[in-house]
């Protein structure tokens, strides 16, 4: 999130402190100006997982917020730096005074179309989506396919929520309530939204085939346990890659299986959200299949 005269970042990186947070709320709101907050976007990492309910709340009251959305993570990005390992949250709040914004909680066992449809939000009167997940309860690709046949020819755009891989624990947000499952849609209209996409990450170790997959679960891969074939690659990283690796690998999925040779910018990139030695798998932000090529890559 970066700051323009219309919108203004913050974060906080401390231990929980309800007298600072109820001012630092409040600051971060009066750097906005006269603007009134039209929206905001909210991104907690695990450690403040026991007073979310509260932090919504001192948020939504002390920042002006109408509307909040967003979800966990692990790590933060503010005012142009990233602060991996962090131990708080960002906010972003947004002075829209065009747009009409209505966020809507879709459960994961309820189809998106009759909750959608129920709030109000239709792809007549909004123009783009912001879409956050939960993947460990929630199977996300029939999700989105839901949100977005609700919404045909609407750009959806978001990810997935990072949290603790221990216990398969992550969360969303919608305006003052935490879910633990499912996924929050931020729709918005009245203003004009262009999407700006980022490869982001770079191949690394050799191509694979993907020879046993369950859902989102990778079993085999080159019929071999998925996590020996991980900790291979990992190990074959130079010293600074691995240096830099900690929460930065992802899964790459090839576009064009017809291609005789994969490139930077061939693979759809998903998230590595955990990985289980006893079982040999390998969990990811998406569905992939037996007979898939599959190519590890670490983010730029």
């Amino acid at each position: 999130m970066h700051e323009t005269p219309y919108s203004v970042t913050g974060v906080w990186n401390q231990p929980w402190n309800e007298a600072g947070l109820c001012a630092w709320a409040e600051n971060l709101r009066r750097r906005l100006g006269p603007r009134t907050v039209t929206f905001g976007l909210l991104f907690v990492t695990p450690r403040f997982f026991p007073h979310a309910a509260e932090l919504l709340e001192i948020l939504r009251v002390h920042a002006h917020i109408p509307v909040l959305a967003g979800c966990s993570t692990l790590g933060l990005i503010a005012d142009g730096r990233e602060i991996e390992e962090g131990t708080g949250f960002v906010l972003g709040l947004y002075s829209l005074p065009e747009a009409k914004i209505r966020a809507v909680h879709v459960g994961s066992d309820i189809g998106a179309e009759s909750v959608l449809a129920e709030a109000g939000i239709d792809a007549a009167a909004y123009d783009a989506v912001l879409a956050f997940a939960e993947p460990f309860r929630t199977d996300v690709e029939p999700w989105l396919n839901g949100v977005q046949a609700a919404l045909p020819g609407v750009p959806v755009y978001g990810g997935l929520a990072a949290g603790r891989g221990v216990d398969e624990t992550t969360q969303v947000y919608c305006d003052g309530s935490v879910f633990d499952e499912g996924g929050v849609v931020l729709a918005i209209g009245g203003v004009r939204c262009i999407g700006v996409t980022a490869q982001g990450c770079a191949p690394v170790g050799d191509t694979w085939t993907i020879t046993r997959a369950e859902r989102n679960i990778i079993r085999q891969i080159g019929n071999r346990p998925a996590v020996e074939v991980l900790t291979e690659t990992f190990e074959g990283l130079s010293d600074e890659e691995k240096e830099r690796s900690g929460g930065n690998l992802f899964v790459g999925l090839v576009v064009d299986e017809y291609r005789d040779d994969y490139q930077r910018g061939d693979f759809l990139i998903r998230s590595l959200i955990a990985a289980d030695p006893d079982s040999g798998s390998i969990l990811v932000g998406a569905l992939p299949r037996s007979g898939q090529t599959l190519q590890f890559q670490l983010r730029d």
